[in-house]
């Protein structure tokens, strides 16, 4: 749903994007589709850069600010809770800063 409202608001002009985006799962959800976390990272990176390219002057390094950080909270049943998909969550660290 958010890709879809922000991805509208770039058609009519969006320059400024949030610096972060914060979202609340749970355990399930990830289980259950676990290249999500990875695909909403990196549609954030990726979104991010076309607003910031499209606000830069011609030869002017930088533009306005875009997505700094994207926070997952996980809501899990406990402490033994664990992910048999933390090794897909790990891909982030392929193209983004990633803390577990």
């Amino acid at each position: 749903m958010i890709r879809w409202l922000y991805e509208r608001r770039l058609l009519s002009g969006l320059s400024v994007l949030p610096a972060q985006i914060c979202f609340m799962i749970t355990g399930d959800d990830v289980e259950e589709a676990p290249g999500k976390l990875v695909e909403v990272t990196r549609w954030c990176v990726e979104i991010s850069e076309a607003v910031a390219h499209a606000g830069r002057a011609p030869g002017v390094k930088g533009g306005p600010g875009g997505i700094t950080g994207v926070t997952f909270h996980i809501s899990t049943r406990g402490r033994e809770e664990g992910f048999s998909s933390i090794g897909r969550i790990r891909e982030v660290a392929g193209f983004a800063r990633l803390t577990l």
